[in-house]
């Protein structure tokens, strides 16, 4: 308009050529609009891509960051391994230089029987921290079928002590498909998808540690391969005496502690004050002990009425075993299971009170010795060991290498330490949790799952066997029975880690510390009438959680899906 009003004053300039300045000029306003426009796209265009390379390079130097811990972990565990290595070595040329007359071959190497040559303990050496002797802080790897040797303590030069005095004993063979689980004893809820216990694999080998036979009975035992099998044909014996007196059991590894360090319960532990008083404990005897139940009533038909089926008929089938072969207990073995068997001791007092050893001490042999406990507490060991070990994907690590690869790589991006699970959307977790399970079921699809399936399962039952070994009745028991239907056990847990595992959910187990406050909403009381409401306002506390609360999260869909699928089966006190 300006230009306008000043043209216009002008003498000899038509208003035709007025018009075409004024076009050209508008053009040349509009390009220079576009441009400006087109400029400011550019720019968010390049703030955006900035902020995508932030992220990844972010991302990037948080898996630098994490590599190189797990490089200075390796550095710290070879630096362990060669210590220890030159500390075996050590012993063995000190045995070489020692006198014959002063050389106790008993005292340094095992039995004849353990076929464990002194050049073998070498090879047993671990290659990982994963792969020292159990302890329930550490996973289960494909590695730890293989027992690492015990640890000698101090400058003792202790030796390693026979199959019968051994408490970590030696992986078992693979059971074979064809040999069936001992029907004998009471009977035990079947698997819920129809698999009898006949069909449930055993491990058919010579029985070590606690239910290991005596000397005798053991030289008689003929081995023999039949088809490519391993086949044992071992003549009846007596069940082994007072093998919780054997000898202390050295812990191995950089994470195990000293023996000193254990507060094992006194020789008093049967005297201990009870929590509660006894007319209170526990109202009904061990000879009915209530059954376990989710106390949520599912969709009757649905699938989480399959599952609650198959998990708790699990939990009353190892209810059932423990009534069978652990009900009575054994004072003096209960008093020196600390000093006797460290690991299994620290694995006791973490179930109690994890921060507090002196009260978890008492608390546990409390539990250990009363008979109206004692069944539930066991039981809850090995329910912990089955839920934390076999029902977590990380269980299936290890197996195979593309199977192992995946799983890691889904488990960083799932687990909240690595800083991704904020920043995934219930898709992409989805996402991920359906890969995780695909992965899975293709792994068991394969031909060579059956032979996987008979190692995990005679690994299994050796980490069980561990831990009830010095928990076992005196007396006379079937020791042969028991480790068949312990065996039954550990296959039909590890089929229900591949049900829940294949299934596309994300499963929680929770264990509450002793002491907590009774919940309704949480708790399903076993040893009290009183309703979840009448024990809540009346401030009871809870004494033990034997089978763990149950939830689930369902991530399809637009939003999260959580779900209570059973309550946890506690003991109450007051």
């Amino acid at each position: 308009m300006r230009l306008q009003q000043a043209t216009n004053t002008q003498v000899g300039i038509t208003s035709s050529m007025r018009a075409r300045w004024f076009e050209e000029l508008r053009s040349i306003a509009q390009c220079f609009v576009a441009a400006q426009q087109t400029s400011a796209k550019l720019e968010g265009a390049s703030n955006t891509e900035r902020g995508q390379l932030k992220g990844a390079l972010r991302s990037a130097l948080d898996e630098l960051e994490t590599m190189r811990a797990q490089r200075d972990d390796a550095k710290k565990e070879a630096v362990y391994l060669r210590g220890r290595l030159d500390e075996l070595v050590a012993q063995l040329r000190l045995q070489e230089k020692m006198p014959t007359h002063h050389f106790d071959q008993q005292r340094y190497f095992p039995a004849e029987s353990s076929h464990v040559e002194p050049t073998d303990i070498l090879q047993q050496l671990p290659k990982a921290v994963e792969d020292m002797p159990f302890s329930p802080q550490q996973r289960e790897t494909s590695q730890t079928s293989r027992s690492a040797p015990l640890k000698a303590r101090g400058n003792s030069n202790r030796g390693y002590h026979n199959n019968q005095s051994r408490f970590f004993g030696r992986l078992q063979a693979a059971p074979s498909d064809s040999s069936k689980c001992s029907t004998s004893g009471q009977s035990t809820p079947d698997f819920y998808s129809g698999l009898a216990r006949g069909q449930i694999s055993q491990t058919p080998n010579m029985p070590q540690g606690p239910f290991t036979a005596p000397a005798a009975s053991r030289q008689s035992t003929e081995r023999h391969i039949r088809n490519g099998q391993l086949a044992i044909s071992a003549s009846p014996f007596q069940a082994p005496q007072s093998f919780q007196k054997a000898g202390s059991v050295g812990s191995s590894g950089p994470h195990a502690r000293s023996s000193h360090s254990h507060a094992a319960p006194s020789s008093q532990a049967s005297r201990l004050q009870a929590p509660v008083h006894s007319s209170e404990l526990v109202l009904r005897t061990e000879q009915n002990l209530n059954d376990f139940s989710p106390g949520v009533t599912p969709h009757k038909g649905s699938t989480d009425e399959e599952r609650v089926t198959g998990i708790f008929g699990l939990f009353n089938a190892i209810k059932v075993w423990v009534l069978k072969y652990c009900g009575s207990p054994d004072e003096d073995s209960m008093s020196s299971l600390g000093s006797q068997y460290p690991q299994l001791w620290d694995y006791v007092l973490n179930i109690t009170y994890p921060n507090n050893r002196q009260n978890a001490a008492s608390h546990a042999g409390f539990l250990l010795t009363n008979r109206a406990t004692r069944c539930y507490f066991i039981a809850r060991m090995l329910i912990q060991y089955v839920a934390e070990s076999l029902w977590n994907p990380e269980a299936w690590e290890g197996h195979d290498r593309r199977l192992t690869s995946v799983l890691v790589g889904i488990k960083q991006k799932l687990d909240p330490k690595f800083g991704y699970d904020a920043a995934l959307q219930p898709h992409e977790r989805h996402a991920l949790v359906d890969k995780r399970s695909s992965v899975i079921y293709d792994f068991i699809s394969q031909p060579g799952w059956t032979n996987s399936e008979a190692s995990r399962i005679a690994q299994t039952t050796n980490r069980l066997k561990e831990i009830v070994g010095p928990m076992l009745s005196s007396g006379d028991l079937d020791y042969e029975s028991a480790l068949n239907e312990l065996s039954g056990i550990s296959g039909t847990a590890l089929r229900l880690s591949a049900v829940l595992n294949t299934c596309r959910l994300s499963f929680q187990y929770q264990f509450n510390e002793c002491g907590i406050k009774f919940s309704e909403q949480s708790h399903r009381a076993l040893n009290n009438a009183l309703t979840g409401r009448e024990l809540q306002s009346q401030q009871w506390r809870v004494m033990c959680v034997v089978t763990p609360g149950i939830t689930y999260r369902n991530d399809a869909g637009t939003s999260m899906d959580p779900r209570l699928l059973a309550k946890a089966n506690v003991l109450v006190m007051q």
